[in-house]
């Protein structure tokens, strides 16, 4: 009936005949490691990832100094580990002595470091070397940009635009043309009251108010009769 403690203990009142295929109720480790890890705990897992490239761009520095290191020792275990292996050669051989041994071993030494310090050198002059093209590069590249605003009379600084100002895309020569306008309307003198306007409109039109009626006018009123 049962397999493993699985199934059935009885067929009775099943409806079945016990027999157990696979357990259907079962989950696989993947499945139960999918199924516990909620929003929670996969955005916590996003954050250690992240951090963690975080904290690699800013040790970036630190991790190329100490690489140079363990890399130079690296280089200082080699040349130890030659000496060795010719003072157990020296040693194998019957006739040698400590002294002459000695010497050997610190005379390999000392020429292995020679190399080592020399290639150091040469690496820092090559460095040393991009470093300075690098400068020379930016600097012709300077001077040439310098040249094209020259030649084509541009600012030495760019045009930043106002951004609170509403037509911030017109040139410096329009911006300081309008100011010099709006300078010039300020200074000139103000305009009259609308009492003025109106006496000066009055004194315009009356001449031609009489020339347009005077004559006739005078003439229907002397030849008119008065009445009593």
């Amino acid at each position: 009936m049962s397999y493993n403690g699985i199934g059935l203990q009885t067929a009775k009142g099943s409806a079945t005949n016990g027999h157990v295929q696979r357990n259907i109720s079962s989950i696989k480790a993947s499945h139960k490691e999918d199924a516990s890890q909620g929003h929670y705990s996969k955005r916590r897992i996003h954050e250690a990832a992240s951090g963690a490239r975080s904290r690699n761009v800013t040790q970036s520095s630190v991790n190329y100094s100490l690489s140079t290191e363990i890399l130079d020792h690296e280089k200082k275990r080699e040349i130890e580990v030659k000496c060795a292996e010719l003072r157990d050669r020296l040693e194998d051989d019957d006739g040698n002595e400590d002294e002459y041994i000695d010497s050997q071993v610190s005379a390999l030494r000392q020429k292995l470091t020679a190399k080592l310090e020399e290639r150091k050198a040469n690496v820092a002059r090559k460095q040393s070397l991009s470093h300075s093209k690098a400068h020379h590069s930016a600097e012709a590249q300077e001077a040439e940009n310098a040249r094209l605003r020259k030649v084509f009379q541009m600012a030495d600084e760019p045009l930043r635009p106002n951004p609170y100002e509403k037509y911030n895309y017109r040139s410096r020569d329009e911006r300081t043309e309008g100011q010099r306008l709006g300078n010039e309307r300020q200074s000139s003198p103000r305009r009259g009251s609308r009492e003025e306007y109106w006496e000066k409109d009055l004194r315009e039109r009356s001449p031609q108010r009489e020339q347009r009626s005077g004559s006739p006018l005078k003439d229907s009123t002397s030849k008119s009769p008065i009445r009593e």
